[in-house]
């Protein structure tokens, strides 16, 4: 009869005689080896009849392939180098997911900062908009955009730089939907201001969600990738 208690981190001296399989030490129940983390106990003889042969069986294979903790016997768990693998292409793929949303809305943004550039023309023509009134609101989004960066990136800091940026960029769209609704030259003028002011947390939440994802080692290639966006939008 074996009996079998999940005792954690046990060592067997197998030098010392009593854990050398012998009639007595099977008798007397004081044999012990290691395998996987379980100390086994051979408690009784009887289980193994009382012939010499089959003593002698089991002398020979105890002391010629003792069990040692040491030893490959100790049966340690293996690294599952599979697992590991899938972990990493699993994160490597969650990376590029987040890049390429990452950039697929900042593009967005380059592409709301950059609309009043190409309606002034029709404003002009279909409003009566003259060359000053134009140039007047034109020059007010970036200074209400260099202005923004200076406080966006305290906000970027104290909430989550996802959903900053993607707040950032459904008000920027209202803000150029409300563009095209009114023919009023204050309310564009009012409009066009706002959306600089969302448009300045577009880079900081972006280098937020691009320094947690990426590391300081790789961060380089990924930071001139990111920077193409704003060409592209």
């Amino acid at each position: 009869r074996v009996a079998s208690a999940s005792m954690r981190d046990a060592a067997v001296d197998c030098t010392n005689e009593k854990n050398i399989v012998t009639p007595q030490n099977l008798k007397n129940g004081s044999l012990t080896f290691m395998r996987r983390r379980r100390v086994i106990v051979v408690c009784s003889s009887s289980a193994f009849g009382s012939t010499s042969a089959a003593d002698d069986s089991i002398r020979r294979s105890s002391v010629s392939n003792p069990v040692s903790p040491g030893s490959p016997r100790s049966f340690k768990a293996p690294t599952d180098v599979g697992k590991a693998k899938l972990q990493q292409r699993y994160a490597a793929l969650s990376r590029l997911r987040v890049f390429c949303a990452i950039y697929g809305l900042y593009v967005l943004y380059s592409l709301m900062r950059s609309s009043f550039t190409f309606v002034s023309p029709a404003l002009r023509g279909a409003l009566g908009f003259s060359l000053g009134d134009i140039g007047l609101v034109a020059s007010m989004f970036p200074a209400a955009y260099g202005a923004s960066k200076l406080f966006t990136g305290y906000l970027v800091d104290t909430r989550s730089p996802s959903a900053v940026l993607l707040v950032g960029l459904l008000l920027s769209a209202l803000c150029n939907a409300g563009i095209t609704s009114t023919s009023s030259l204050h309310i564009i003028a009012v409009c066009w201001t706002l959306n600089g002011v969302v448009q300045g947390v577009g880079a900081g939440a972006s280098a937020k969600l691009l320094t947690r994802w990426f590391a300081p080692k790789e961060r380089g290639m990924w930071w001139a990738l990111w920077s193409t966006a704003s060409n592209l939008g």
